[in-house]
């Protein structure tokens, strides 16, 4: 509870004990965890549970966890099948307000491919009413030019909200980047650090599309402070991938020095 007061004190900020809980590990003897509760007058929590909007588990994921999502799109579609909407107007309705609503979760999950489907169809229904459907959402997200209305495929949400995390990631300014460069990176370029099952999904997830993120990352010299192997500082790319084969220690090696 000190550690508590204390943030208080310095943040200015209360700590609201009705919505405030506890999640304890397995291995936690009841006495302790009662104890705790008791001292904090938090409830408990177990998982999975949601915060911030997001829900919290462990394991694989389920889909039961994202039914929520597809409850709002399918609320958002209800309200406006009753009025007469025309395509310009479904269109718009679709890329302003529906497409918006699972932005929130790509930025952090990685959702099941049936999750994603369902909410694919429902957007697709819902352009082309109860009429026939004359082609399918992918056609649909393709480029104007290309015959589609450029409406956008969950993946590729997915996918941008991933290297945008990956740029925030590299700039390593707000609490979050130092965080995961201190925990992932410590000791290898972000764009080397391993990838394994016993990392989080966050950094997983992310560090899936850095080779992507990476190609449009380019650094400009002030105080120097980005990585001399590996940052592309030049514009013939990072020194590493610039280094001839074969080189030898000789090659450095002028007068004898």
């Amino acid at each position: 509870m000190q550690l508590l007061e204390h943030y208080q004190s310095i943040s200015g900020q209360v700590i609201n004990t009705d919505k405030s809980s506890c999640l304890f590990s397995t291995k936690l003897s009841t006495c302790r965890a009662n104890m705790i509760l008791k001292s904090t007058r938090f409830r408990k929590e177990s998982m999975p549970f949601s915060y911030l909007g997001f829900h919290i588990y462990k394991g694989r994921k389920q889909v039961i966890l994202f039914y929520d999502l597809i409850a709002k799109i399918v609320k958002a579609i209800s309200s406006w099948e009753h009025r007469f909407l025309s395509f310009g107007g479904r269109i718009v309705l679709i890329q302003s307000v529906l497409s918006a609503i699972p932005l929130y979760y790509l930025q952090v999950l990685k959702m099941p491919e049936q999750v994603k489907d369902r909410i694919e169809k429902l957007l697709n229904k819902f352009f082309w009413g109860k009429g026939t459907h004359w082609c399918s959402w992918s056609h649909l997200c393709f480029k104007v030019e290309e015959g589609g209305l450029n409406f956008k495929k969950l993946d590729d949400i997915a996918a941008a909200s991933m290297i945008k995390a990956w740029f925030r990631l590299r700039e390593g300014k707000g609490i979050w980047s130092k965080y995961m460069l201190a925990k992932y990176c410590r000791l290898k370029h972000p764009s080397n650090a391993s990838v394994n099952e016993h990392h989080s999904r966050l950094w997983n997830s992310i560090a899936a599309f850095r080779d992507t993120a990476e190609l449009h990352i380019a650094w400009h010299i002030g105080e120097g402070s980005c990585d001399f192997w590996h940052d592309v500082w030049l514009p013939s790319g990072p020194i590493n991938s610039n280094k001839p084969n074969g080189t030898k220690v000789k090659d450095f090696i002028l007068n004898g020095a």
